[in-house]
C-alpha cells in the first residue's frame, strides 16, 4: 500500500525501538503464564486471602479470610469482624495444622494487603517464606482467587435453594467449605481434597440438603414435663467441633447442636416466611410501645386549661390509629373531610358558608394529645371499660380523663386547619417518632350556638366552668411517693 501510494516510509527494522506515544495510549498488562508450581508435601505452600466486605450476617461477621493447602487443596475458613482478626486466626491455623500434620508451614502467599504487613514481621521471626504478589495483580494470587469464586458461588445456591435470606451467607459459606473439601476435582485426578490430606475416603452418608426442614431432640431443653420435645427447625449446616447438625429456631433465633435429627427434605422452612422475617423483626417490633404495636386503642385530646379537674375532651371511638393516614379519610387539601347532614360535626375545617360565631377550627390554645394504653379503660378516655365512655362528667375523679392511665404526654400549639400534627413538644420523654399526623387526631368539636341580642345579661359567650372541690374549700390528701400522706386546706 505504502509504494502503490508513494507514501514515504522508512525500510530500517530495528525492533528494539518503542514508540513513547504508542505506549502512553495503549498500556495494557500482558499475558500470565501458566504457573509450574508443584507442591510435594501438606503445608509446603498456603495461599491466603481476605474476602469482603459483605453485609452484617446472622453472626455479626463482614469478612473471612482463608487458608488453602497447596498440595491438597484442602480450604480452611475463618469468619471475622474486621480485618485486623487476620492475625489472630493465622496463629489458630498454624497451632492446628502444624499439630495435626507434624510438619511446619513453610511458604504462605498472599496479597499485599494491610492485614498482611503484620504477618509479613511475624514471618520473618520464625523463618516463613512470604511470597506476595504485586501491587493490582491478584492474578498471581490466583488460586485463592479462584477458591473464593467457588466459595461465594456454592454458598449463594445453598441460599437460593432454601429460600434463606442473605443474611445466612456465613453459615451458607461453612457448609459450601464443608461440600467442597469433598467433592472430586480433576486438579487431583478426580479424588477431594479430604482424601488427599488425610488419606480417608469421605463419608456422604450424614450429608443433607441445606435449610430443610429438621426436628432435633429437645428434651434436655425442657423445664417441664408438658413441653413438647421437639420443634421444626431449618438445617444450618455441620458442626466443626462437635460431631451433629447445626439447626436454627427460626422462631426464636437459637441454634441447637444436636446428633438426634429428624430430617425432611423436600420442606424448607424459609419459603414459608417473609423474606425479612425472624427473630431479630420480632425483637424490635417488641420494642415499640404497645400502643404500636395494637394498632386498636383510641385517641382523646384534652383541652390545658388552669383547671387541671375540668375535662373538655372527647374520644373518637372505633378510630384507629393506622386508619388516620388513609386517603379516604382526607380530602384534596390534606384535611379531614367534614360530614353533611344535621348532627354532623367537623374536624378541624370550617364548614362553607357558616357565619363566624360557627366557625370550627382547631383550638390555637396548647392541647395536650394523651395516648392512653391501660389495660383497664382500653385506652379511653379515663372511660368504663364496660360502656366505654369518657369520664369527663363524673363525680369522681378518677373516672375523668387521663386518670388511671400511663402515656406520653404531646403539647400541640399553633395548629391550623390543615397542618395537622404541626408544633410538636414532648414532655421529658420522647413517646411519639415521625409524622404527628399519623398519630394525633383532631376532636369532633360541636358548633357553637349564635348569641342572641334578647338574651339577658347573665347570657355570657364564655361558658362557666363548674364547681370543683378546690373551689368550694375542700382538702384532699396528698400522698406522696415514700407512702405518706398529707393535706393543707385551702383559706
Amino acid at each position: 500500500m505504502l509504494s502503490q501510494n508513494n507514501l514515504p516510509f522508512s525500510s530500517e527494522n530495528n525492533v528494539e525501538t518503542v514508540c513513547d506515544a504508542c505506549q502512553q495510549a495503549k498500556s495494557h498488562q500482558l499475558p500470565y503464564p501458566v504457573s509450574t508450581s508443584v507442591s510435594n508435601a501438606p503445608l509446603e505452600l498456603i495461599f491466603s486471602d481476605v474476602w469482603g466486605p459483605a453485609p452484617d450476617s446472622f453472626g455479626r461477621k463482614n469478612y473471612y479470610v482463608s487458608f488453602i493447602d497447596d498440595f491438597s487443596k484442602f480450604t480452611w475458613i475463618y469468619l471475622i469482624k474486621h480485618k485486623s482478626e487476620v492475625f489472630r486466626c493465622f496463629h489458630e491455623f498454624q497451632a492446628l495444622v502444624e499439630r495435626l500434620f507434624n510438619r511446619k508451614i513453610l511458604s504462605v502467599q498472599s496479597d499485599w494487603g494491610g492485614e498482611y504487613v503484620k504477618l509479613n514481621s511475624f514471618f520473618k521471626q520464625i523463618g516463613i517464606t512470604h511470597l506476595v504478589s504485586c501491587p493490582h495483580t491478584h492474578q498471581q494470587n490466583g488460586a485463592a482467587e479462584r477458591k473464593h469464586r467457588h466459595i461465594v458461588e456454592v454458598g449463594l445456591s445453598l441460599l437460593a435453594h432454601a429460600n434463606m435470606a442473605l443474611k445466612y451467607w456465613d453459615e451458607a459459606f461453612l457448609a459450601a467449605t464443608y461440600l467442597i473439601n469433598r467433592m472430586p476435582t480433576k486438579l487431583l485426578q478426580h479424588r477431594t481434597p479430604l482424601e488427599v490430606l488425610f488419606k480417608e475416603k469421605p463419608n456422604y452418608s450424614s450429608l443433607r440438603i441445606f435449610g430443610c426442614a429438621c426436628w432435633p431432640n429437645l428434651r434436655p431443653y425442657n423445664e417441664h414435663q408438658l413441653e413438647f420435645r421437639s420443634r421444626r427447625c431449618a438445617f444450618l449446616g455441620y458442626s466443626n467441633f462437635h460431631k451433629g447438625f447445626k439447626c436454627l429456631d427460626i422462631s426464636t433465633g437459637r441454634i441447637y447442636i444436636s446428633r438426634d435429627v429428624i430430617f425432611d427434605e423436600s420442606i424448607f422452612p424459609f419459603s414459608e416466611l417473609h423474606e425479612n422475617a425472624g427473630a431479630r423483626l420480632r425483637k424490635e417490633i417488641l420494642l415499640l410501645p404497645e400502643f404500636f404495636r395494637n394498632g386498636d386503642h383510641d385517641i382523646c385530646i384534652t383541652d390545658v386549661t388552669n383547671d387541671h379537674n375540668q375535662c373538655a375532651s372527647s374520644c373518637l371511638d372505633g378510630l384507629q390509629v393506622s386508619q388516620l393516614n388513609r386517603p379516604e379519610h382526607l380530602d384534596n387539601n390534606g384535611a379531614i373531610p367534614a360530614q353533611n347532614g344535621a348532627g354532623d360535626v367537623q374536624y378541624g375545617v370550617q364548614q362553607p358558608g357558616a357565619p363566624i360565631e360557627d366557625e370550627i377550627l382547631v383550638p390555637r390554645t396548647p392541647v395536650r394529645a394523651a395516648l392512653f394504653d391501660s389495660e383497664d379503660s382500653v385506652g379511653r378516655c379515663g372511660g368504663s371499660p364496660d360502656n366505654g365512655r369518657c369520664g369527663a362528667n363524673s363525680a369522681s375523679p378518677d373516672t375523668r380523663c387521663g386518670a388511671g392511665t400511663r402515656g406520653a404526654g404531646v403539647d400541640l400549639a399553633g395548629l391550623d386547619a390543615g397542618n395537622v400534627g404541626a408544633a410538636i413538644d414532648t414532655d421529658g420523654e420522647t413517646f411519639l417518632h415521625g409524622d404527628a399526623s399519623a398519630v394525633v387526631a383532631l376532636v369532633p368539636v360541636a358548633p357553637t350556638p349564635a348569641t342572641s341580642s334578647t338574651q339577658g345579661p347573665a347570657a355570657s359567650s364564655t361558658p362557666a366552668g363548674p364547681v370543683t372541690r378546690l373551689k368550694k374549700g375542700i382538702s384532699k390528701p396528698k400522698k406522696y411517693t415514700d407512702g405518706t400522706s398529707g393535706g393543707s386546706k385551702n383559706g
